[in-house]
């Protein structure tokens, strides 16, 4: 069937909610022309330039709300649904940004990124178990590197959890528009796989398995490769650099760089596996860090600059 296989409901649904994905993404983004504009004299929160801890603070707090944001709607996700769990989510970034539009201080800046971080960590958290209960396995892995999916009713999985078959049905057809036999079969294949045995653990058991080691070795390898610390300070980056090409006009580049290397990438996820696409990726990202790296070392040896 080609490229786009599976039901084209399923990715409708993906592109009905991509809103989110860009909110989280511009929460990543935010803090590059922010800083800049911070720093400048044409703010009502002028930052120290000679004092760093603050813009600092800005970046990092990013993350760290991004710690919480998991656990705080894998909790909603497992007791009102993902439906509802996921529409939430849009709620710490509405509030962030209302905060930090009117911040008068560079501590309501702080709660302000805290909250995009809480909102920034439910997307990564329960996206991704939302897009594996609705899509079909054909276009898995090809809509899992879509940002987000969403559906205006609740996943198949979650309503069969709660024994309402009758709305994973109603759910299932939304989503594939199969014949009423097709999609009694994928149902009863869901409840097979819900009824299976699950042996639980204690918390410490999680982390022996080698699936919590893969996730940290390749979560670290993420961070150290220095894409997020690129895109926090990208607009102080390219001002140091001191190049021909605007600051404002660089951050966009990386953006749409970023922009059509995901789509180049979507056909290659099944075809290729994931972890050959991993494992190529951090080439560039260790020559761009090389090369950065060299960069600056050259400019503060050479030309005072920094």
């Amino acid at each position: 069937m080609g490229f786009f296989q599976g039901s084209k409901y399923s990715y409708c649904t993906t592109l009905a909610a991509d809103i989110i994905a860009f909110i989280a993404g511009t929460s990543i983004g935010w803090s590059s022309p922010a800083i800049a504009i911070l720093e400048s004299d044409i703010t009502r929160i002028p930052l120290n330039k000679r004092i760093t801890e603050e813009a600092s603070w800005i970046v990092s707090l990013l993350p760290l709300g991004g710690v919480f944001g998991p656990f705080i709607f894998g909790f909603f996700i497992q007791t009102i649904g993902r439906k509802i769990t996921v529409i939430m989510i849009a709620f710490p970034f509405l509030i962030a940004y209302l905060i930090a539009a009117f911040a008068k201080t560079v501590w309501q800046l702080y709660v302000a990124r805290i909250l995009m971080g809480i909102g920034l960590g439910g997307v990564f958290g329960v996206v991704p178990i939302f897009i594996v209960e609705i899509v079909e396995d054909v276009n898995r892995g090809l809509l899992l590197a879509s940002p987000i999916c969403f559906s205006t009713l609740e996943t198949p999985y979650y309503l069969i959890r709660v024994n309402k078959e009758e709305k994973a049905l109603e759910s299932l057809y939304y989503l594939r528009r199969k014949s009423r036999d097709d999609l009694l079969t994928e149902l009863k294949a869901i409840k097979s796989h819900l009824s299976e045995k699950i042996t639980q653990g204690s918390l410490l058991e999680i982390f022996k398995t080698k699936a919590f080691f893969y996730s940290v070795v390749l979560t670290t390898l993420q961070q150290y490769s220095g894409a997020t610390i690129i895109l926090y300070f990208a607009k102080n980056i390219f001002e140091n650099a001191g190049n021909n090409i605007a600051p404002e006009i660089s951050s966009i580049i990386i953006a749409l760089v970023q922009f059509v290397v995901s789509f180049i990438s979507l056909p290659l996820i099944d075809k290729c596996g994931r972890r050959i696409l991993l494992l190529v990726s951090y080439f560039p990202f260790s020559i761009d860090m090389i090369g950065m790296a060299g960069t600056f070392w050259l400019f503060a040896s050479f030309c005072k600059r920094f």
